[in-house]
This record gives C-alpha cells, structure tokens and sequence, in this order.
C-alpha cells in the first residue's frame, strides 16, 4: 500500500474530504489532491501533519523516509545471524489457528447476532491480526495466512457497515478486504471481498460496479456456496441495470453452482448461500420484473427449504417474508401484504438491519400509490413501516449532526 493509498482510505473511513482536510491543517487542496493519488511525494512535516489529522498514529507518516542524500554504511550479518532472522516470527501455529477459528465464529455470528455487537468482535479481532503484520515480522507462510484472516474480517467488517448505513467505512473496509486478498494471492478471499464490495455498492446505487464486483468475485472463487451468492448479487445488480435478461442469466449460474457444490458446503456463514437465501435473490429479480405471482413462487421455495431443514437466518427471513408483502402489494391486496410483514415489524431495534427497512420502503412505496387513496388499512400499514424504519439501525447509528 503506498502513502496516497493508505491516506484516501483513512479519508473514507472518516467521512473527511479533501477540502475539509486542508481546512484543518491547513493545506491547499490542490497539493492535497496530489498526494493522495501519489502524483507528488509530501515532505517528511506534511506527512506528519496529514498523519496527525487523521488520527493514523505514526502510522501514515511512517510511509514518507528521510532522504539523507548519502549512503549508509551497511553491516553485512553473519550466516548464523541471518538463519536466525529468517526463523524469527511474532507469532505460532496455534496463534495463527486461533485467529481463523475466531474469524469463522464472526462469520457466523453475522448471520445470526445483532450487527453493533458483531463488529465489536470484528474489530478488536482485525486489532490483534493487523497489529502482528505491522508491529513484526513472520515466516512467509504465516503472513499469508495473517493477511488471510485480516481479508474476511475487513470484508465482515465492510458488509456491517453497510448494514447500519456506514457506506463510507464500508467502501474503505472492502478496499482493504481486496487489498490484503491480493497480499495473500488466495482467491477465495478475493471472491469473498468482491462479494462485500458489490453489496455496498448495490446499497449505494452504484449498480454497474455492484454487477462487475460480483462476477469478478464469481469468476476467481472455488466451488463453495459463496459462489453462489456472487451470481445471486450479479443478477440482482442486473436487474437494478434494467437488464433483465442478464439477471436471468446470473440466476441460472447461480443455479448451477449449487449443483456443483461439493459434499461439506459452507453453512450459516456470512458468505453461505442456502435456497433460502438464494431465493432472496431471486424474488427481488421478480419484483424488478413486476412478476408477483413470480416472486411468490420463491417466497415458496424460501419457506419450502426452512420445512425441509435449511438453517433459519432472520435476515434472511425477513426478506421473504417482506418480498411477500411487496407481491401482495403489487397484486392490489393490502391485507395480505399487511399479514406477511407483521412479523417482521416485531424485530427488536437492534436487529433493524438497512436490508430489511430498505425492502420495508419498497412495501410503503407500492401502498402510497394511487388506487391505495383512501384505504384505512393501507395507510396503517405504511404509518407501521415508517416507525419501524425510523428506528433502524443506519438511523442509531448517527450522529445528530450526521443526520440533520
């Protein structure tokens, strides 16, 4: 990672732009701009102020080197003092164990616990990780697998953020989640920030780069249930293109994916893609399509698959049971839409994920249209869903000022 690299990903993490970090140091914006994209190298006090400004610790400024404009005396080791170095490492096996036996209980917890008490874990975890790879040094093999570990938990890290509306953090993490994939040249975890990238941008509307970062990640990863999760994400970007017959086709790999898992597929993870959860996607192709009796077909599979023993997630949940209410809604039957979601209005604050009030929104949308004008049961239904949304998750998460 180089100085501009590292300054523009502090920058998103913060929600400071360029203009607002030459206010504070002050610098002129210009010169700022330069330097963040590593079009000119800052001196050694500039690098200092930016690091100071951004709260790095040392840990930007320590990109900038004095240039002394003399060569150093170099003292050659001895064999001995060399072989010594090359065996040295801040960390172990059981370490390095512990640390992706740690990430796979995060992974897990993000299907399953409240998102704010996930990145607590999350974060505090990616400290211990991070601060090895920085603060020593280890054996080739063990970087790789640090810098491994360091991938998913800043590509959790970026799919938490995004669901309490952080999309500034997120779109930071998710470069670092990329970044640390290509250190390690392990496309499993390549695929795994891809499928984090295209989901904040999905949420930000970005839909092109959100269809691009999930085949990419399709394209790289192993045959595991992330794979069908990428085509699922692709199909659904398609669909917000208008490009329909694009989605279809995402669908049908999605499809065949799972024909193509091996015995052991991932289960419950942040990354598996069980029916139900495909079926997710596939009914927000239907409503894109404005097919209900579509995305009732899958609401079908959702609850299909539960009966038959797939894993209950209340996210995804969630989504099933709201894209009902969307095709209700479609079909002109508030009291059926009204009963699908009820259930779902009853989640407590903590678990009012961007997801589930996003979809929510699409319900009160398809109610204030006009043949809904005058109906009682429509109108409370609506006043519901906006209660609920007042009280999600990216709504807490502000500040008053971020929210004024």
């Amino acid at each position: 990672m180089t100085f501009g690299e590292y300054m523009r990903a502090l920058m998103a993490e913060r929600e400071i732009s360029l203009r607002k970090l030459a206010g504070a140091l002050p610098a002129n914006v210009g010169y700022l701009s330069k330097i963040s994209r590593d079009l000119q190298r800052p001196s050694e006090e500039m690098a200092r102020r930016v690091d100071n400004a951004l709260g790095a610790g040392g840990a930007l400024a320590a990109f900038v080197r004095p240039d002394r404009g003399t060569v150093p005396t170099v003292r050659m080791p001895t064999p001995t003092q060399f072989a010594h170095w090359i065996e040295s490492t801040n960390t172990g096996p059981s370490t390095i164990a512990f640390f992706e036996q740690e990430t796979r209980r995060i992974a897990v917890d993000y299907a399953s616990r409240a998102p704010m008490e996930v990145l607590a874990d999350t974060s505090a975890l990616l400290g211990e990780v991070t601060g090895l790879l920085q603060d020593g040094r280890q054996r080739l093999t063990q970087t790789s697998a640090l810098f491994c570990t360091a991938s998913e938990l800043f590509a959790v890290q970026c799919l938490l953020a995004g669901d309490i509306g952080r999309y500034g953090p997120a779109r930071a993490y998710g470069h670092t989640a990329w970044l640390c994939a290509e250190e390690a040249d392990s496309d499993l975890h390549r695929a795994l920030a891809r499928s984090a990238q295209s989901k904040t941008a999905k949420w930000e509307q970005r839909y092109g780069e959100a269809a691009a970062f999930a085949r990419q990640g399709y394209e790289c990863s192993p045959p595991i249930e992330a794979r069908i999760l990428l085509a699922s994400q692709e199909a659904n970007a398609l669909q917000s293109l208008g490009d329909l017959a694009g989605a279809e086709e995402a669908l049908f790999r999605a499809r065949q994916a799972r024909d193509e898992l091996p015995p052991g597929a991932d289960l419950g993870s942040a990354w598996a893609c069980p029916r139900p959860r495909q079926a997710t996607y596939a009914l927000q192709v239907a409503i894109g399509a404005y097919d209900p009796a579509w995305v009732l077909r899958e609401v079908q599979a959702a609850d299909d698959a539960w009966s038959e023993g797939d894993l209950w997630v209340y996210g995804t949940w969630s989504q099933v049971r709201v894209g009902a209410g969307i095709a209700h809604a479609m079909a002109g039957e508030v009291d059926g839409a009204a009963e699908e979601v009820a259930p779902v209005l009853e989640l407590p604050p903590e678990l009012r994920v961007v997801t589930i009030a996003g979809r929510l929104g699409v319900v009160e949308r398809q109610l204030a249209q006009r043949r809904y004008a005058g109906s009682g049961a429509a109108n409370n239904l609506r006043e519901q869903i906006k209660d609920f949304r007042a009280g999600a998750l990216h709504r807490r998460a502000l500040t008053p000022q971020e929210d004024g």
